[in-house]
């Protein structure tokens, strides 16, 4: 949602916290994909908050930000090495093409990186607990043997 935190300060003094909604002058896509290197929106395509309609016009989640990618490949093959024993081997890939996943771009207009993608975000879990954290998304390969009798 993009907002304009520069408006807050004149409702500051009768306790409102809330957000001051953008409201859109021109036509704006509704997803922001290519962040990173470009920003996808500029504070041209909206007016500031207050300044035509009060608390602005834009709805709430009306853009999307970049998708989540992520690919885990898991490859095993079962060898019978007698009636009642079973050799498993193969390998697991996490994060297979080690992908970078981009936060959402900047919402805010009075903030200069406005429009821009400045982070990357992991998984909600991470394969490796709380060790490295639950943000980290490295990439891993795994190589495996079972033996079942």
């Amino acid at each position: 949602t993009v907002v304009d935190n520069a408006a807050l300060g004149t409702l500051l003094g009768y306790n409102y916290t809330g957000s001051f909604f953008a409201t859109p002058l021109t036509s704006i896509p509704r997803t922001c994909a290519s962040a990173v290197n470009t920003p996808c929106l500029t504070p041209g395509q909206f007016a500031p908050a207050g300044t035509l309609t009060g608390f602005g016009t834009i709805g709430r989640n009306s853009m999307y930000g970049p998708h989540f990618f992520d690919v885990d490949l898991s490859l095993m093959k079962d060898v019978k090495l007698w009636e009642n024993v079973t050799f498993s081997f193969g390998a697991q890939a996490y994060n297979l093409f080690n992908h970078a996943n981009f936060d959402q771009p900047v919402a805010d207009i009075s903030n200069p990186l406005f429009g821009s993608s400045i982070a990357t975000v992991g998984p909600p879990t991470s394969l490796l607990g709380s060790f490295v954290g639950a943000g980290s998304s490295p990439r891993f390969v795994e190589i495996k043997g079972i033996l079942r009798f």
